[in-house]
């Protein structure tokens, strides 16, 4: 008797894979081919008689195809490209067998590169170089990857084709919301004293363009065809970069200062411009786009065409400090309607930024009443980070001036060295230019002290003014022990002569009514008349807990002023 698994049918249709092997059907010795096995049950009949025998092995034919993570264009001169990746499908089980790829533009050959075999794919590493080492210019090309057999005979081909492309950027603007952005001040350009040179809110801080000597350059590449190298922030907190007697305009990248917490809105201009041919190195047959780089967002088109600006923003600086913010800008490819593929390499851009609690609260409007360069940055690394609150950035400022800025106070005669009164005690003002360079030297004054902590303060935001303390029979008041700035203790008078008094003394005070003095510290145990000693820095205190701290004679002082100093 004969047990049959099934009706018998029909042999089974031929069926291809996707690189073309054929799988036969029911009476075919060829069960397998590109090793896939075809079984169909419903087809198969067993008799107990028969023994089965193992098919022979079928050899499988190399085989080679396209694969969507092929970058499809790529810029070779970006900074950090570090190979075009090129991929294939493979099929292939003999271990000699090699993959290339073999580029040509035109029909005249441009590389052949060796790739790796793992698997079912052939990964390829270009280098974006033709023979010898040269740069290829940008434009389509052709590729074919290849199955080669130890002799070098090509066993399988698969057309491809990709696209040399040039990117990058050589303008960023940057804005906000009114009074997110604040200008920005040198005070030396050149070198010269008072040689004022002010960034206002509408200033490009970076850009690349070729020098006026320059012939055959783009903002992206030097006459020679090499990258221009992307600017750094300017080092020189005095001075801005120039060229001969004029500020340079073509490349550079400059600081910016913004309140914190502000909304940053970034207008990144794009150039695919060649040494020499503007707009050369633009995309014809492939699409590009632009990647927001980490804590941007885009909010306009990203798609890449030279001289276009895509629009992004983002909240970089939270908090009163000096940022370096490093902005990756990446891009993407592929071939129209594919999927997109980072392309290899990025567009590091390091853009400055300080962080200020407010827009400055001088009195005046006119320069050089703004933000100085120099002592905003000095007053960041003191803050470095404080939230923006009044108490913490107030109190880096009195540390700083009295810890961090080798300064002492006068103990012959208490004379200011970079302060005057024009009117009275009306009229404060302060030749900060001088102070900066330290050209009467570094012995001050509480005169000084107080212009100095309500400059640096105006400058950042706060609202303090200098204020002047008197007897009230204005023959001066006595003092508790002190340590003045400069000075290693405490001591009962802060003169050489052993005086213990002050005819008056100059402080700040913010709208609050809270005090600050960087020209001395109190002692802050309760006994300031009498050690031991404990030093407390006046950083917003109580008036009347420093006027009990500062003198036996507290009842007795009266404050005269609540003003601005005009600083020059």
């Amino acid at each position: 008797m004969m047990l049959r698994a099934g009706r018998p049918r029909a042999a089974a249709p031929t069926r291809r894979t996707s690189l073309g092997a054929r799988v036969l059907g029911r009476g075919s010795s060829a069960l397998l081919l590109a090793g896939l096995w075809a079984c169909d049950s419903s087809s198969l009949v067993i008799e107990p008689t028969m023994s089965v025998v193992s098919p022979p092995t079928a050899r499988i034919v190399p085989g080679i195809a396209t694969s969507p993570l092929t970058v499809a264009a790529a810029d070779p001169q970006l900074p950090g490209f570090d190979g075009w990746p090129l991929v294939f499908e493979v099929r292939t089980t003999d271990p000699a067998q090699r993959c290339r790829a073999q580029l040509t533009r035109s029909a005249s050959p441009v590389a052949a590169v060796l790739g790796t075999l793992e698997g079912s794919t052939c990964t390829v590493s270009w280098d974006g170089h033709g023979a010898g080492g040269t740069r290829v210019s940008p434009g389509p090309i052709d590729v074919e990857g290849q199955i080669l057999d130890t002799a070098g005979t090509v066993l399988a081909r698969a057309p491809d084709r990709i696209e040399v492309v040039r990117v990058g950027i050589d303008r960023i603007d940057l804005s906000g919301e009114d009074g997110a952005r604040q200008p920005l001040l040198y005070r030396a350009m050149n070198g010269r004293r008072d040689g004022w040179f002010e960034m206002p809110v509408t200033f490009t801080p970076f850009a690349m363009g070729p020098d006026d000597g320059e012939t055959s350059a783009s903002a992206l590449e030097l006459p020679s065809g090499a990258p221009r190298a992307i600017p750094a922030p300017w080092a020189d907190l005095t001075t801005p970069p120039t060229e001969g007697t004029a500020v340079e305009n073509d490349v550079y990248n400059l600081p910016t200062a913004w309140v914190v917490g502000s909304r940053i809105d970034y207008d990144v201009r794009l150039t695919s411009d060649l040494a020499g041919v503007e707009g050369g190195g633009s995309p014809t047959a492939m699409e590009v786009r632009v990647a927001p780089p980490a804590g941007l967002t885009i909010t306009g088109d990203p798609a890449f065409r030279d001289g276009a600006s895509v629009r992004m923003s983002g909240t970089p600086v939270t908090a009163v400090d000096r940022y370096d913010a490093v902005h990756a800008f990446t891009f993407e490819s592929r071939r129209p309607g594919g999927e997109w593929q980072p392309m290899p390499g990025a567009f590091s851009i390091t853009l400055r930024m300080y962080g200020l609690v407010a827009a400055p609260t001088f009195a005046r409007s006119t320069i050089p009443h703004r933000p100085w360069v120099d002592v905003v940055d000095t007053i960041a690394g003191w803050v470095h980070g404080a939230s923006g609150e009044q108490a913490g950035v107030g109190a880096a400022i009195v540390d700083g001036v009295y810890n961090h800025s080798g300064l002492r106070y006068d103990t012959r005669s208490g004379a200011s060295a970079y302060s005057d009164y024009l009117m009275g005690w009306g009229g404060g003002v302060f030749d900060m230019q001088a102070f900066q360079e330290r050209r009467y030297g570094s012995v001050i004054n509480c005169s000084d002290a107080a212009s100095i902590v309500s400059s640096y303060a105006n400058m950042i935001g706060l609202d303090f003014r200098y204020r002047i303390l008197t007897h009230r029979s204005d023959t001066g008041f006595a003092l508790n022990y002190l340590q003045g700035i400069g000075s290693p203790m405490f001591t009962y008078s802060p003169f050489d002569s052993g005086r213990n008094y002050f005819r008056y003394h100059a402080i700040v005070n913010s709208r609050d009514v809270h005090t600050w003095d960087a020209t001395l510290a109190v002692d802050g145990d309760g006994t300031p008349s009498a050690a031991p000693f404990t030093q407390l820095l006046v950083q917003g205190l109580d008036p009347m807990d420093y006027l009990d701290a500062l003198s036996p004679e507290a009842s007795n002082i009266v404050t005269q002023m609540d003003d601005n100093v005009r600083i020059q």
